[in-house]
């Protein structure tokens, strides 16, 4: 039987469908958004969410992955059924890369790792609610850029798609020469950061003795030659987009750095001992068979 479309409405106050089978999830769910003034409808099951969405529309849905009987992308692919522009936010277990894949490949706007801080669940909420990106806007601003009728191609043009409306942290690989940075640019354009910075480090050309200075800036005295304090490019990309170009050439020591940067979002200029905050989407590409340098031990696993 096919499902019909209901009209999707985006009200003044705004509404967010939290879906959890854990009782404790919920709650936390519950107090951090209506502190931050919406107003909340908890479901316990999958089932019982859609049950509610069949009688009321929602402006968002938060829901986790696993749940017992249906999952999180079941119910996302029903709810989308139901109100084809929902934006919805699914919550994976931490260090789950894999899921937090297929939430962008499934069509969820954006992903939490839980345990998560209060503050970046409201800061994602509001974001998206402020700046949505459903997938009638993003087919007409991305039809412009595609040519042709490759089948590949027009499932990557619609891949970058679902991953510009999400902040998640991107990996191109390819050979020299494909266009990975043009599908960087093209994510960053089609992204809520669009009129935001897109800034590019060649990771391939840079010394390795330079580069965490590029990357991170210096402070004055730091090093030889270093005359003057220096902001580095991850600061400069800041709300925008940092593209790390043949990110598989960079040292371990470069790895551990940036992996830390990529879990704390904060940076140490070289020669400093504050922390800077850093808010920033990053996409990195490489023609390294990574498979390989994990396995040769050149390349970490977690990052």
């Amino acid at each position: 039987m096919k499902t019909k479309a209901l009209p999707y409405s985006r009200k003044i106050s705004k509404t967010i469908l939290v879906v959890d089978d854990d009782l404790h999830i919920l709650e936390v769910l519950e107090a951090r958004l209506s502190s931050a003034g919406y107003e909340v409808i908890k479901a316990g099951s999958a089932q019982v969410a859609l049950e509610i969405l069949q009688r009321q529309p929602v402006d968002m849905m938060v829901s986790d992955i696993k749940m017992p009987e249906m999952n999180g992308f079941h119910l996302l692919s029903k709810a989308r059924a139901l109100y084809p522009g929902l934006p919805v936010i699914l919550l994976t277990a931490y260090g789950s890369i894999p899921d937090a894949v297929k939430a962008v490949k499934s069509g969820a706007v954006e992903y939490l790792t839980k345990p998560f801080q209060g503050k970046e669940l409201i800061e994602k909420v509001a974001s998206i609610l402020q700046h949505p990106l459903d997938k009638e806007m993003l087919s007409s601003r991305g039809r412009s850029l595609y040519q042709g009728k490759n089948p590949a191609m027009k499932a990557l043009y619609e891949m970058a798609q679902r991953v510009a409306a999400s902040d998640v942290t991107a990996l191109i690989l390819g050979e020299s020469g494909v266009g990975k940075g043009v599908l960087a640019q093209h994510i960053h354009g089609l992204s809520s950061r669009k009129d935001q910075p897109f800034v590019v480090v060649d990771c391939g050309s840079t010394p390795a003795t330079l580069l965490e200075s590029e990357l991170f800036g210096h402070a004055r005295g730091a090093f030889t030659h270093a005359v003057k304090e220096k902001k580095g490019l991850t600061e400069t990309a800041d709300k925008g987009t940092l593209f790390l170009d043949e990110i598989g050439n960079i040292s371990s020591e470069m790895q551990m750095r940036l992996l830390r940067f990529l879990e704390e979002r904060t940076i140490r200029r070289v020669g400093e001992v504050k922390e800077i905050p850093v808010d920033c989407r990053v996409i990195a590409a490489t023609n390294a068979d990574l498979g390989e340098e994990i396995r040769a031990g050149r390349f970490r696993e977690d990052l």
